[in-house]
């Protein structure tokens, strides 16, 4: 029904009252025109109706609001499914216990996987996050060249590095999880991060003391120019051996890095210097270490991923 005075359609609330007028001032003015005249716009000669362009674009705008609610109910759903409903689950990581003086440490472990919110966001529009593994097999054709110094070697099944090199698929990203499965067979292993030519954020687990407390350390660089402008070293809590191997796992997210052995946390620093870059390895004259069963996966965001896809509207839809 519409009101006599303006035309426009009555509320179904106010039809419960009045189903001559949208409001009490229209009523109180009293109708402008009879029935047939608010009709005759609507209709032909013939008596058929006809849509007025104002009247499709009302019924577009409510048809294009009734579709943006659903759309963003449904990705609210699924937002709430991915944090709440999926169980995590966990990399593998492995079990052994590390020897160490400092009590509760392993306390915080690497955020689990969330297999769930991985499958969403394979199949959310836009660049997908990198996710990759490098085994010796692969060979060093996916790391960049290096700027002269020691070779890097593969022979033995392991990869053991020379000069810093870095991993091409890795470069230009922000936030992600660095594995991989290190020795250390002479000195220090040493690995890169946010690593763009020749600057970036390095660190180096030393061993002085071999299975003594306070017998390793690590050391927290960042290079600017292929020169070391900043240094920190500090005792690692925990026990390291030469020629055993450990599972290494680095966080970079935002401005926050942590390193993880064997899934304890034994290093948490902030920098905000260097915002993006890939990962790398390198040796150091005098050291000498291996690495094997590499893996990178790069952190998107979730959740700005859905905003972005919930609020893309093709052409011709309205709000």
């Amino acid at each position: 029904m519409r009101c006599q005075r303006c035309g426009k359609p009555i509320s179904p609330l106010r039809q419960l009252t009045d189903r001559e007028f949208c409001c009490e001032e229209h009523r109180r003015r009293g109708p402008l025109a009879s029935a047939s005249a608010l009709r005759e716009p609507d209709y032909d000669i013939t008596g058929v109706y006809l849509e007025s362009e104002a009247r499709r674009e009302q019924r577009s705008s409510m048809v294009s609001g009734t579709a943006l609610g659903v759309i963003l109910l449904i990705g609210g759903g699924l937002l709430l499914a991915a944090r709440y409903w999926m169980p995590e689950s966990a990399e593998p990581v492995a079990s052994r216990q590390l020897i160490s003086p400092v009590e509760d440490l392993g306390a915080r472990t690497p955020v689990a996987v969330n297999r769930f919110a991985e499958w969403l966001e394979r199949r959310l529009p836009g660049e997908s996050p990198v996710r990759v593994k490098w085994a010796v097999r692969s060979g060093l054709s996916e790391w960049t060249d290096s700027l002269g110094g020691k070779a890097w070697d593969t022979s033995g099944g392991r990869l053991s590095p020379g000069a810093l090199r870095l991993w091409r698929p890795t470069l230009d990203r922000v936030n992600y999880d660095l594995s991989f499965t290190g020795v250390i067979r002479k000195k220090a292993l040493s690995y890169a991060y946010r690593a763009t030519d020749q600057s970036y954020y390095a660190t180096k687990l030393k061993i002085t003391r071999p299975g003594e407390i306070s017998g390793a350390s690590i050391a927290r660089m960042v290079v600017s120019g292929g020169k070391v402008i900043d240094e920190t070293e500090l005792p690692l809590p925990v026990m390291l051996s030469t020629g055993r191997s450990y599972r290494i796992h680095v966080s970079a997210a935002g401005d926050t890095f942590a390193t993880y052995i064997d899934g304890h946390l034994v290093d948490e620093w902030r920098d905000e210097r260097l915002k993006k870059g890939g990962v790398g390895f390198f040796s150091d004259p005098g050291e000498a270490a291996s690495v094997a069963d590499i893996e990178f996966r790069e952190s998107k965001g979730l959740f700005s991923r859905i905003f972005a896809t919930f609020f893309y509207l093709p052409s011709g839809m309205m709000i």
